[in-house]
């Protein structure tokens, strides 16, 4: 969904963003979703799961289960299982994954679940209704990318206020900020099926209503200007948190350069007065495995790279 985020200017510093002293945790944690480097893989395949958000407070525990029954369960504990991110072994079946998760001082948790599709490859009938949410460089316009969409005959989208939109090229608007979970259904025209659902918090800092319009592969944002992902080159990605931000062409007299988790939250920023060519390489390490995003601003418009913490 969408997530609009104020820009935050610093004079010329370049900073990361400080968290306070994490605190422990009290009461039942906050619900979370449980994500997948894909929602549907090969037979021998492996899963790789991790969860959304992550907790700042200190006392949380985290068990993966995993059954291949129903999406109910009854639920297995996976054994050495108990990171906030969990990588199975081969799968031959359809798994359904569920992680509890405790604060220890209260002795109170949530539990969050995923459905892994596992289909035979020899047939090119899979469905792939994986999807993401990129922020565009218009205010308060969001736009969704379907991973694939090749030999769709028949699309859903659920926009988690609600509405649906049966098509899968599509424009939804949200009147009010809130967390909302998408999901996004698709059948081929060869007859597989398969569904996909991510949680997104949608923000807003103004009355306008928050705009997210459905895109084809390929389409990251849109630039503003003379401006353009040519002019921009963050490498290497997927990176361990150290990572280079290049704009070997530029002739403007400011740069700012943020970072934003996947909640909208801003994790680096830096503006400084440029003279040619930027050059600035960035230490993120500190920072949870996962997916972010890069926003380079300069005077003719900003460009967004989406961009994966692997360590």
């Amino acid at each position: 969904m969408n997530k609009l985020y104020s820009n935050l200017v610093l004079p010329v510093a370049c900073i990361a963003s400080l968290t306070s002293t994490a605190q422990p945790c009290t009461g039942t944690p906050a619900g979370n979703t449980v994500i997948a480097q894909s929602y549907s893989v090969c037979t021998g395949s492996s899963a790789s799961l991790s969860l959304a958000y992550t907790y700042t407070s200190t006392g949380i525990n985290y068990q993966w289960q995993s059954s291949t029954v129903s999406a109910v369960g009854p639920f297995m504990s996976i054994p050495g299982a108990t990171l906030s991110n969990y990588v199975s072994g081969p799968l031959n079946m359809t798994t359904y994954y569920n992680v509890l998760i405790t604060c220890t001082n209260s002795a109170q948790n949530t539990s969050a679940s995923q459905m892994i599709s596992v289909t035979n490859c020899s047939s090119n009938c899979v469905a792939n209704a994986g999807f993401s949410l990129v922020p565009t460089n218009t205010p308060q316009v969001w736009n969704a990318i379907p991973a694939s969409t090749a030999s769709v005959a028949a699309a859903m989208w659920q926009w988690g206020d609600g509405a649906t939109s049966n098509t899968l090229f599509t424009s939804h608007q949200y009147s009010a900020a809130g967390m909302y979970t998408i999901c996004l259904s698709v059948t081929l025209t060869c007859g597989s099926q398969t569904t996909s659902c991510s949680s997104y918090s949608v923000y807003r800092s103004s009355s306008a209503m928050v705009q997210v319009n459905v895109v084809a592969p390929g389409t990251v944002g849109l630039p503003e200007k003379s401006l353009s992902s040519e002019n921009v080159v963050v490498y290497p990605n997927p990176n361990n948190g150290h990572f280079t931000v290049s704009i070997p062409d530029n002739q403007e007299k400011t740069c700012m350069v943020e970072v934003l988790n996947l909640v909208g939250q801003l994790v680096y920023t830096c503006n400084e007065k440029t003279d040619g060519p930027v050059t600035r390489t960035i230490d993120l390490s500190h920072l949870p495995n996962g997916s972010y995003f890069v926003r380079v601003s300069l005077e003719t418009g900003s460009v967004i790279t989406k961009i994966t913490i692997q360590k």
